[in-house]
């Protein structure tokens, strides 16, 4: 989890916003999956930051307001069971030889987790496999 905020800090002190954000969103998944609150809290006043330096008052608003109220995630939010899902996944994906990686053995089960996620859940998460 720490690893990866550092990524974002040193993207967001070379104004490389989205890759901060990006990599801000990976700790925030850690930290629920460690059911850790406070960098859970932290993560979002940084996520804030990064869409503020980015360009983005409504995602910085939003983000804010969480970590400065202690809204967390429930645990049986679609954002703590899509990111238990994703983390799921990357534990079938294999490596390619060109690079990239390979997904195996997911079902419909698997994807059937992730329904029910509205746009701002989506914007919590960190999709992505790299």
């Amino acid at each position: 989890m720490k690893a990866f905020e550092q990524i974002a800090i040193c993207y967001q002190t070379c104004e490389m916003y989205n890759l901060s954000i990006t990599y801000y969103k990976k700790s925030l998944q850690i930290s629920y999956e460690l059911r850790d609150t406070m960098a859970e809290l932290n993560l979002y006043y940084k996520l804030g930051q990064a869409y503020a330096n980015a360009g983005d008052p409504i995602k910085m608003v939003a983000y804010h307001k969480r970590a400065f109220h202690g809204l967390l995630e429930s645990d049986n939010s679609a954002v703590r069971q899509a990111s238990k899902a994703m983390s799921n996944v990357k534990k079938r994906c294999i490596p390619r030889p060109g690079g990239g990686y390979s997904i195996i053995n997911i079902g419909p089960k698997k994807l059937h987790q992730c329904r029910g996620l509205d746009a701002e859940d989506v914007d919590r998460l960190a999709l992505d496999f790299s």
